[in-house]
């Protein structure tokens, strides 16, 4: 029977989806990636009780930087951060390497959630002070940035901040119980019952050994964040192969002009920009690093999978890359006026077999990235 306490993960209601730190239990089952604070484990752990020479280096990211598939798989030692570690201490021992990833992180949730690590550590001598953050991932902030393009005021509501923070649709669960909550203390007989309704499901989908082996079922298939990649027949459309421009994108899938887009890439850079600095500033303005990861969009290795069997809505492959691209330059340019930043461009790397799907990695795809990420950070050692 599986043990329900591995890989369950905890609601915070800092950020809505934020529900990445787990029941504080250890397991000794080897599969489980969380460690006791409900952050990824990393293959080492510093003590700041017996060690005051501690150089802490804080990663975050998407599912990517976390590991997805391959740290649910128990593989976990063999991701790109833990094996950047290991590199790292070959050289200087001093380092400690903690993971703040999470699955569907955007540049809002790193910031919060580097909020979150600055304001406890010091209560944890297994959390180090830290000398260097790494932002690695680019492409969740991409997808926010697609759906942005799509939003036809949908995220006009203050709350929302434009769909830019940590309110998306996948969080409508979560606004529904809070509000159900908030009239259910204030006397609203309906919404408690739907409350008290909604637990006693939870509850038996908590304590039910079947629903469980489904939901474990699910989990190793789950494709990431891009849930909405669907496959077609190959034969749909074979004509799409002729040139696709940016304005025929925006005007045939989005129904905006080339100012529209302009202006929607501006504010969600902007929005970026804030922070990246917000998160540079909180550790002092120390160097900080962002790392745009590779993905299958950039890798141009597509194989035997030709562009037009992948689909995003209404979006080939073809079109995700023009759209990516162009959105990409833009980012990295301003991002590389920022003072004490070091940016590491990793888009158009990687090859079929680095790949579980359009933006998470093999056993090999890790091994590769941390070769690569490894030579950029040697010179942290100097």
């Amino acid at each position: 029977m599986p043990d329900k306490d591995i890989h369950r993960f905890r609601y915070s209601s800092v950020t809505p989806d934020m529900t990445n730190r787990v029941r504080f239990k250890e397991s000794n089952n080897p599969s489980n990636y969380i460690n006791r604070h409900g952050l990824v484990k990393t293959a080492y752990s510093s003590n700041s009780n017996s060690n005051n020479g501690i150089k802490g280096i804080v990663i975050t990211g998407n599912s990517a930087a976390l590991g997805h598939p391959i740290a649910e798989q128990g593989n976990y030692k063999n991701t790109f951060v833990n094996l950047l570690e290991k590199g790292l201490r070959e050289k200087d021992k001093s380092i400690d390497v903690v993971n703040l990833s999470f699955y569907g992180f955007n540049s809002w949730q790193e910031n919060v959630e580097l909020a979150r690590y600055l304001n406890s550590h010091e209560n944890h001598h297994d959390l180090p002070k830290v000398d260097l953050v790494v932002s690695a991932g680019g492409i969740q902030d991409f997808w926010d940035f697609v759906e942005l393009l799509y939003d036809k005021n949908n995220n006009n509501n203050y709350y929302k901040a434009n769909g830019l923070m940590s309110w998306k649709d996948t969080n409508k669960q979560y606004e529904n119980f809070h509000h159900n909550s908030y009239e259910a203390m204030h006397g609203n007989i309906k919404s408690g019952t739907k409350v008290f309704l909604n637990s006693i499901v939870s509850n038996i989908k908590k304590n039910s050994s079947t629903v469980e082996i489904l939901r474990r079922l699910k989990e190793n298939k789950k494709i990431s964040n891009l849930s909405m990649i669907q496959s077609i027949d190959n034969n749909e459309s074979s004509t799409e192969n002729h040139k696709i421009s940016l304005d025929i994108i925006l005007q045939d899938k989005f129904k905006i002009n080339y100012k529209e887009y302009q202006e929607k890439k501006n504010n969600i850079i902007a929005s970026i920009l804030r922070n990246k600095k917000s998160m540079s500033s909180m550790n002092e303005d120390k160097q900080f690093i962002y790392v745009y990861l590779p993905t299958m969009i950039t890798s141009k290795s597509w194989g035997s999978e030709p562009p037009n069997k992948f689909k995003y809505k209404n979006l080939s492959l073809m079109e995700i890359e023009i759209l990516e691209n162009d959105y990409r330059k833009s980012l990295i340019e301003e991002l590389s006026l920022l003072k004490n930043f070091r940016i590491i461009n990793m888009a158009g790397m990687g090859n079929d077999d680095w790949f579980t799907n359009i933006s998470n990695y093999s056993a090999k795809g890790h091994g590769e990235i941390a070769q690569k990420l490894l030579s950029n950070f040697e010179y942290l050692l100097d």
